[in-house]
């Protein structure tokens, strides 16, 4: 089975499972490691439950456990530990002590408070109850496996593959990817594998019928009417509030600073609010002049604030010799996420929290969600006009869409290319980003080597996002799209990428922008401005504002240059003929036609030629050697 990265266990009433399963991690973690492990069963002679919990890893995982034999495991941190002290009664011997007595004294739906970023194992033996959480916004995940025996649930995925759950690919979780750049809760790429969502509890009782229900969600009723100021004076409460939550005094702190506010408040706030002074980091991509190396205005802000500033260059010689090894961090195909995959240089300052500005993008409604609204409240004639137009257009080629469609349709706006995206939103009632923003769906089917592939997989992609839909009925049709935003392009994508490589790295990584009380604020204002209008009035208090009002750019890799230069011949290793056939999956001219479209300069398939490489990649690494 090979040595625990974090925990592991396994809950198997009635059968032998859990012995067997106890004494072999023992066995593979002493011959492969000489690190300590330690494990927690009920009942100690013959176990029926089993967990092995590793002592390696930053944070490290915390346990408590009572004279009945029931247990909490913490994988992660919480950060209102304070607050939770009091109402669990007392002190505690660390984190997960509160959290359990939190359990025992209030019950389940008392751990909807927790304010972290954490998953969390508890097991009430007088209950005979196994519950597993995972956190409000989905920071921490948890997988896990029904398995004829019983369930087997691990912190990552490359531990359960080493349970014998099998290794065939979940193709709707793959196409989901392709089309998307993200695999959304609770799919993962491999078919007997499952991740808990973001704000749900799976519940096992003794029965073995496994459940897995929401504790949380957002809200958004009913709406604040508040003062600018005054709204203006909250927000900066809490998001001082956040930073002294997420602030370590017992560790170096660093920040990912970028061009942008959000980023340049969270240093800001550390300074001013809380005297600390962080390094900050910044990513400087070689090979490369263009808008996303932002290290002018990081250093700008660094020289400001006074910051110990460093630069992480960030090689295309990084990505090619780096491919499979960021694949196995991460545990599944991934996109992009990657310019987070290098965290060395923090660790080599003595930086172990790192905090990431990352979050303010998702309380506000991206112009094509504002555009595919409007749509929707137009005459059902026009409506139908473009309904028409758009299946039309869905069987021409994807580069020769007509530019004045746009103009017939949308009732105000930029006529950008944003049409498919836009009539999306419109007609399903969900947020852009989840309508193929990398290859929509009526151009994937030409990728497959089996079209048919396409219908079978929409079938179980439509089921689970009407499900996530349906659970925000009452709530306004903006409100809607932010939240499903949040649920899955958050907690399933930009939370996982900077969540694995700071894992990868041996760092917490933190965000402040996540905040429980901070969130269901800004969700209780009315939508707000793009431009980020209350975030720049708080930031203005403490940097001039032609700082606080810069222009940020959505910061990621430069690979479409790099493709077309410095990676040409990485690319065409990646994707050889061969390679592709022998994957089952792709078809290899429409793959060949892409690379050259790329090339030549015709098109931007950049993150869809690196979507692939990754399948590919962990294709190979799943089924050879086991990631």
């Amino acid at each position: 089975m090979g040595p625990i990265k974090r925990a592991a266990g396994i809950y198997a009433p009635n059968t032998a499972a859990a012995p067997r399963f106890l004494d072999r991690v023992r066995d593979e973690c002493d011959a492969a490691t000489s690190r300590g492990i330690h494990t927690l069963a009920f009942p100690t002679e013959t176990p029926e439950l089993a967990v092995v919990i590793a002592e390696e890893g930053f944070p490290p995982v915390q346990w408590a456990s009572r004279f009945d034999g029931s247990f909490a495991i913490l994988d992660g941190e919480i950060y209102n530990s304070h607050e939770l002290g009091h109402v669990a009664g007392g002190p505690s011997a660390n984190d997960a002590d509160i959290l359990f007595s939190l359990y025992f004294s209030d019950g389940q739906e008392a751990l909807a408070r927790i304010d972290g970023a954490m998953s969390l194992v508890i097991w009430d033996a007088t209950r005979e109850l196994l519950l597993l959480y995972r956190d409000r916004s989905g920071i921490v995940p948890i997988f896990y496996s029904e398995q004829p025996d019983g369930l087997v649930w691990a912190s990552d995925i490359p531990t359960l593959l080493r349970t014998n759950v099998g290794r065939n690919v979940n193709l709707p979780a793959l196409d989901f990817f392709l089309g998307n750049g993200l695999v959304p809760a609770p799919w993962t790429c491999v078919e007997r594998i499952n991740k808990i969502p973001p704000a749900h509890v799976l519940t096992v009782p003794r029965s073995g019928r496994v459940s897995l229900r929401r504790y949380w969600k957002a809200c958004g009723r009913p709406k604040l009417e508040l003062h600018p100021e005054e709204a203006n004076e909250h927000l900066a409460q809490l998001f001082e509030n956040s930073l002294r939550r997420r602030s370590s005094t017992d560790a170096q702190t660093g920040v990912l600073l970028s061009g942008g506010v959000d980023s340049k408040l969270v240093v800001a706030g550390l300074k001013s609010q809380l005297g600390v002074i962080p390094h900050t980091f910044t990513f400087h991509y070689s090979d490369y002049e263009g808008e996303f190396n932002e290290i002018d205005d990081a250093r700008r802000t660094a020289d400001y604030f006074g910051t110990q500033h460093h630069e992480i260059i960030f090689r295309p010689s990084d990505i090619a010799d780096n491919v499979e090894s960021m694949v196995r961090s991460y545990g599944e195909p991934f996109t992009y996420g990657l310019h987070s995959f290098l965290l060395r240089d923090v660790t080599q300052a003595g930086v172990s929290v790192l905090l990431n500005g990352a979050g303010p993008d998702g309380w506000y409604l991206h112009k094509t969600n504002e555009y595919g609204l409007r749509y929707a409240r137009l005459p059902s004639m026009v409506q139908k006009l473009g309904g028409a137009s758009m299946r039309l257009l869905r069987r021409m080629n994807f580069a020769a869409r007509p530019s004045w469609l746009w103009r017939v349709y949308a009732a105000a706006g930029e006529a950008a290319d944003t049409s498919e995206p836009v009539f999306w939103c419109a007609t399903t009632g969900l947020p852009a980003s989840l309508g193929g923003p990398i290859l929509p769906d009526q151009w994937r089917a030409a990728f497959y080597s089996d079209p048919s592939l396409l219908s079978s997989c929409e079938r179980s992609t439509q089921q689970l996002l009407s499900s996530a839909l349906s659970e925000y009925g009452g709530e306004s049709d903006r409100d809607k799209i932010t939240f499903l935003h949040r649920h899955f392009r958050h907690a399933d994508g930009i939370l996982q990428w900077n969540h694995w490589w700071a894992r990868a790295h041996g760092l917490a990584i933190r965000f402040p922008y996540f905040d429980d009380s901070l969130l269901e604020f800004m969700m209780r204002l009315p939508r707000m401005s793009r431009d980020k209008e209350e975030i720049r009035r708080v930031a203005a208090r403490f940097m001039p504002s032609q700082m606080a009002c810069a222009r940020k750019v959505s910061q990621t890799v430069p690979i479409k240059e790099w493709f077309r230069g410095p990676l040409k011949d990485f690319l065409r290793d990646q994707l050889t003929p061969g390679r592709l056939r022998e994957s089952g999956i792709f078809d290899v001219v429409a793959v060949e036609n892409c690379i050259r479209q790329h090339l030549r300069g015709e098109k931007d398939n950049a993150w869809l030629l690196w979507a692939i490489i990754t399948i590919l990649v962990w294709k190979d690494l799943l089924v050879r050697r086991g990631l």
